[in-house]
């Protein structure tokens, strides 16, 4: 506990033990006295002395949340450095000339974010796919290919196969739903029929990264490029791949830094245990929780979970899982003696949840938006993987909602979630909707 005394307490305490000690008729506290200013000089000291006694714990334990410099010493002792930005990397696909070269280094802007090609020079080629499935929904025709085709939203195919003359020829990529499956608009009531159908198509697959670190130059799946300088025979627009580019992070923040350092020291494991992992992926720029799991799903294996809770979307891409293990691998966290598959590397299973109210008190913009606020920390900071959601829980994180006008919400009636909210292994709960009927 903090000593709270006020100089002028301590002065005056010097004043009355050294009047006990002496004669009643000698008043030595006069203005301007020798002895006075000895213990007003003094009593200033030993407040300068209490108050580097009340900073001592701050010193002695890392309780300080914003102090980077101390969490740092304390992080050191366990190699636990602060995490800096990171830049996103992803895929990105672009029509062109068979055997067009774009050279590495090539330069992309999406709005005013700059990217560049790396890793190699690209060239372009041509892709023939075998369709697997096809089903018409509405106006849109969708595709399932035996093999990942890397294509992207925007870019151009022929397609032949189909009895209906309308489904063949050349259409451009709308929507891109997995690696194995996309669509394409088609006006038309025909139903397609057929077999055999292929998708050929020209395209350049590209690695870029982003020119400057941090999370807002991560890019969605059909997010659109401008090559900076024009390529003869490549088109002058490149689409971002269904994986999305992603793994830009920003600095870590100090209270960031704080709770890894805290885990560190709370949890001081030996190499290649579930703990000792956790740290690793902590690591990782943009990872902000992690989850691992020895004999799973087998004797001989292991399993690690982990979010990206700063993101849009909290749940890793599948490249982005990819580039998590790459790093294991890299850095020698995957022990000699098991093979790389047997440490799994996995997204959690995203499992949303939505809200739904009947009323609330007050009834407001103000209010509504605290309650998203609220309920959108609460799940990207404090739900467990596979931990259950008891209602009585999610009941206490609605009544800690206050709002920007200081407001606190003085009742609710909820349609839903009205029990318990399961979450099996291997699933984290996510917010979904946030609804008042």
């Amino acid at each position: 506990m903090a000593i709270q005394d006020d100089i002028k307490k301590i002065i005056d305490r010097e004043r009355t033990d050294v009047s006990g000690s002496l004669p009643d008729t000698y008043k030595p506290f006069k203005k301007n006295s020798f002895i006075d200013a000895i213990l007003t000089a003094l009593g200033a000291r030993l407040y300068d002395l209490q108050l580097q006694l009340n900073l001592m714990p701050e010193k002695l334990l890392p309780i300080s949340s914003t102090d980077i410099i101390e969490n740092a010493n304390w992080g050191y002792l366990k190699n636990t450095n602060i995490k800096s930005a990171s830049k996103a990397l992803g895929g990105v696909a672009v029509n062109g000339e068979i055997a067009t070269e774009i050279p590495v280094g090539t330069l992309l802007m999406y709005g005013d974010s700059e990217y560049e090609t790396i890793l190699d020079n690209y060239s372009v080629q041509e892709f023939v796919l075998n369709v697997e499935f096809f089903t018409k929904e509405g106006d849109e025709l969708v595709i399932q290919t035996f093999v990942k085709h890397s294509l992207a939203k925007g870019i151009n195919v022929i397609v032949a196969g189909f009895d209906q003359e309308v489904f063949n020829g050349a259409h451009s990529v709308y929507d891109v739903r997995s690696n194995t499956v996309f669509s394409f608009f088609i006006d038309t009531a025909e139903k397609p029929t057929g077999t055999g159908q292929t998708v050929v198509s020209n395209f350049a697959v590209m690695i870029v990264q982003s020119k400057e670190a941090g999370l807002d130059y991560d890019l969605p799946n059909g997010a659109d490029l401008a090559f900076v300088s024009p390529i003869t025979d490549i088109d002058s627009t490149a689409f971002v791949q269904y994986d999305g580019v992603s793994g830009g992070a920003n600095d870590e923040t100090a209270d960031e830094y704080h709770q890894r350092v805290l885990y560190a020291l709370s949890h001081p494991a030996a190499e290649f245990t579930a703990y000792w992992y956790i740290k690793k992926l902590l690591t990782i720029p943009g990872i902000t929780r992690a989850w691992a799991f020895p004999v799973t799903p087998e004797i001989g294996k292991g399993t690690l979970f982990y979010t990206r809770d700063n993101d849009v979307v909290i749940i890793p891409t599948p490249q982005d899982i990819l580039n998590t293990k790459q790093f294991l691998i890299d850095n020698g966290y995957i022990p000699f003696y098991i093979s790389d598959k047997g440490i799994v590397v996995s997204a959690p299973i995203p499992r949303l949840v939505d809200v739904s109210f009947y009323s609330i008190s007050p009834d407001s913009y103000e209010m509504r938006k605290a309650i998203a606020d609220t309920l959108d920390r609460f799940f990207r900071s404090d739900t467990e993987l596979g931990t259950d959601l008891t209602l009585n829980e999610f009941i206490a994180v609605l009544k800690n909602t206050v709002d920007s006008l200081g407001n606190k919400l003085n009742f609710f009636n909820l349609a839903y979630p009205i029990s318990d909210i399961p979450c099996p292994f291997g699933n984290l709960l996510i917010l979904g909707t946030i609804t008042y009927v």
